[in-house]
């Protein structure tokens, strides 16, 4: 169903359409099916980056409850792939308020300069690049026993991991590279497009990093305005689990809590859409149809 989206002669012929944000796909796209709807049943972020994301959620959490004191940044991709998936997350403030916290250090003058476009500085400031001998150097000057590091990009098991763990230090290695491909972005600006243009009658969320995806894509589109206008007032939302909810209703909408089983699920989804149809024609009353 996915080609759908970006082809601009579909035609639904009056069928209800439903977008289904999900991390893997479920048995509803075959139930809706059956109810004689259109699902769209398009995991807007890749497996692979679903699952990065959540690791980074996941670490700003961490970061914020101290449970690091010194963060090591291997790279300048390292930095850019974390604060674009904080980015993705909506959450780029809070990671920058960590690690303003903690002991910053980079190797080489790549990530010491992604890092200052943020307002951090590393310590020791490299004016020249840093190599992993004179990063272990400096390291060592650190007392380290029992404390958090983070390493990010790293090669596990080289000598820096080596040296950090005869300190004493509680290491954990993190690595960032999935990126969004261009399929994937093409994809979600046309669900958002088809969103605003009123071609979408429901907005099924199960999981809040798709719907946090969706709605950056829909900023990058300078359409976050119109996005949400168009999931109060044109589209039935409908999430499941408190945590989407909490996630869609911080962006401005106001979404059902349904059920998570599926049969169940689509029954609520179901007569949602049927109440408003009825409005549209007249013959439900606007109190009978939750806002």
């Amino acid at each position: 169903m996915a080609q759908q989206l970006t082809d601009s002669t579909a035609n639904f012929s009056g069928r209800a359409v439903v977008a289904l944000l999900e991390s893997k796909p479920s048995e509803l796209d075959a139930l809706l099916h059956a109810r004689d709807a259109i699902p769209i049943a398009l995991p807007v972020v890749s497996e692979a980056l679903y699952h990065e994301l959540e690791e980074v959620r996941c670490l700003i959490d961490e970061l914020a409850a101290g449970r690091y004191e010194v963060v090591l940044f291997m790279s300048g991709g390292a930095v850019s792939a974390l604060f674009e998936c904080a980015h993705e997350l909506g959450r780029r403030a809070d990671l920058v308020s960590a690690l303003r916290a903690l002991t910053i250090t980079c190797r080489g003058p790549k990530a010491t300069a992604g890092l200052r476009r943020f307002g951090l500085h590393a310590k020791p400031e490299a004016g020249a690049s840093l190599t992993t001998s004179s990063l272990m150097r400096s390291l060592q000057q650190l007392e380290l026993a029992g404390k958090g590091v983070l390493r990010l990009n790293g090669e596990p098991g080289d000598a820096l991991a080596h040296s950090l763990r005869a300190q004493g230090a509680n290491l954990r290695e993190i690595i960032l590279q999935q990126r969004r491909s261009v399929k994937d972005t093409a994809e979600s600006e046309a669900l958002v497009r088809m969103i605003v243009g009123g071609a979408v009658h429901a907005l099924v969320v199960s999981c809040e990093i798709q719907f946090l995806h969706l709605y950056q894509v829909a900023r990058t589109l300078e359409l976050a305005r119109e996005f949400v206008y168009a999931l109060r007032k044109q589209v039935v939302v409908a999430v499941i689990g408190t945590s989407a909810r909490d996630v869609v209703e911080a962006h401005g909408a106001r979404p059902q809590l349904l059920p998570a089983q599926p049969q169940m699920l689509i029954m609520a989804l179901m007569h949602f859409l049927d109440m408003r149809a009825g409005l549209a024609r007249g013959a439900v009353s606007p109190r009978l149809l939750p806002s």
